[in-house]
């Protein structure tokens, strides 16, 4: 019974490093995929690479880190006075604050979008959030109304069943990774009604940063309850 891994390498396009590292990582078969940040200081570079070594990409949705791609309205709710993203805690925070205005959501991602296509020549077969903003409650919303609009079916939702099994795991980590969690459980049927469609199971909040070993990948894939037929998200892991 066949079993699909997806193993997909965000943040193509931070930066000419980064690119050349997930081209040498997919050249070796160690990723499958990558997300382009077209926002980033190196996304044509990312996608000249992309094109010329035949990596499939799909959107890296980013309203937390840098500047937007949209330069004909000015932001005033998802923005810094100096014109940046508030990062993801700001952007957390100012959702709870109810001061976000969903509209400039809107416009900043369908820009984003079209930016890919203008970079890539054709619309992203998939979209996911930078540092999963597209979870985030009162934004999952907007995201899947725009990936409908424009006919994408997939995405990327971080919902780690066994993620509270994982033994190294502590503060602030905990916190922080249970909130994604948590998150995508509350998307994941916004996304289903609006027909996007999120792998089988997903794996890699366990294994970020400074939590990234190859002994712990090994584990905390042993803990994933595959069945036959299904298809594996994972995120990040080969950084």
């Amino acid at each position: 019974m066949a079993k699909r891994l997806i193993i997909t390498a965000d943040d193509m396009g931070y930066n000419v490093e980064r690119n050349r590292g997930i081209i040498e990582c997919f050249q070796r078969g160690a990723i499958t995929n990558s997300s382009l940040m077209v926002n980033g200081i190196a996304a044509a570079d990312a996608a000249h690479l992309a094109l010329k070594y035949g990596l499939p990409t799909g959107l890296h949705f980013n309203i937390t880190e840098g500047a937007p791609v949209n330069k004909s309205n000015k932001y005033t709710t998802i923005t810094d006075k100096e014109g940046f993203f508030l990062g993801k805690q700001g952007l957390r925070q100012a959702v709870l604050d109810k001061i976000i205005d969903c509209q400039e959501v809107r416009e900043e991602m369908n820009a984003q979008i079209k930016r890919y296509e203008e970079l890539i020549g054709s619309k992203p077969v998939y979209v996911d959030g930078h540092q999963h903003a597209h979870i985030i409650p009162g934004l999952s919303e907007v995201f899947a109304e725009v990936l409908e609009e424009h006919h994408i079916q997939a995405t990327r939702v971080p919902y780690e069943k066994n993620l509270k099994e994982v033994s190294w795991l502590g503060e602030p980590w905990e916190k922080i990774l249970f909130t994604f969690s948590d998150d995508a459980a509350r998307a994941r049927p916004i996304f289903k009604a609006h027909n996007i469609w999120e792998s089988d199971l997903f794996f890699g909040l366990a294994t970020m940063g400074c939590n990234m070993s190859i002994e712990r990948l090994q584990t905390g894939f042993l803990l994933v309850p595959v069945r036959p037929q299904w298809s594996i998200g994972l995120q990040n892991s080969v950084f």
